[in-house]
């Protein structure tokens, strides 16, 4: 016959000081986890801020193929070149000629442009930036925005995905300044299936 353990009289009736002091120790411990996020929170969300505040993933970032860093000031001095129109050119000479390479343009109207060129115009990756806020972050052909890049608006809108021919074209991402999101196929410059122009 099998053996069959009983509880002593009075155990479930009267606990002990020490099941006492185990049932509040998990309230205890939700207690502390519960203050301890309360500070925690605060703290951390100053390391996310930025990221939030930029409304760009950075996820989507990452997958550009141009990374470019943010344009130095303007070299103090006479130009390595000047062209006829005024635009002064910062970087490799060759007999007397701008050559292939990264250098910094700078136009009469104040824009300016810094990174990689070929053939006496704007190719590969640079940053074109716009005395008005704006700037293009991305790749360039033949002195257009061609392939991936970023456009920022002097709003803090930006869009980010394809370009062809200054105009955004392809899949593209639209981050309002505000937070909001536009995600679509692009064409000339307009939202296909939408009214949003990337320039506005």
């Amino acid at each position: 016959m099998p053996t069959t353990h009983v509880a002593p009289v009075g155990f479930l009736d009267e606990p002990s000081p020490h099941w006492q002091r185990s049932r509040s120790l998990p309230w205890k411990l939700l207690l502390g986890v519960g203050l301890a996020v309360l500070v925690a929170v605060p703290f951390f969300s100053q390391f996310l801020r930025p990221q939030v505040q930029s409304g760009i993933n950075p996820a989507s970032l990452a997958d550009l193929p141009c990374r470019e860093p943010s344009p130095p000031p303007v070299p103090s001095g006479d130009a390595d070149y000047e062209y006829p129109d005024g635009t002064r050119y910062y970087g490799a000479v060759e007999q007397g000629l701008p050559v292939d390479g990264r250098a910094t343009m700078v136009f009469p109207s104040g824009n300016r442009y810094d990174g990689e060129f070929q053939n006496g115009q704007r190719n590969g990756c640079g940053t074109l930036t716009f005395t008005n806020g704006r700037s293009y972050m991305g790749q360039f052909k033949d002195d257009q925005f061609n392939g991936q890049g970023v456009w920022t608006l002097e709003t803090g809108d930006r869009y980010v995905g394809s370009f062809s021919n200054n105009r955004c074209h392809g899949e593209g991402t639209f981050f309002f300044a505000s937070g909001d999101t536009k995600q679509g196929r692009w064409q000339d410059g307009k939202l296909v299936d939408g009214d949003l122009q990337c320039d506005q």
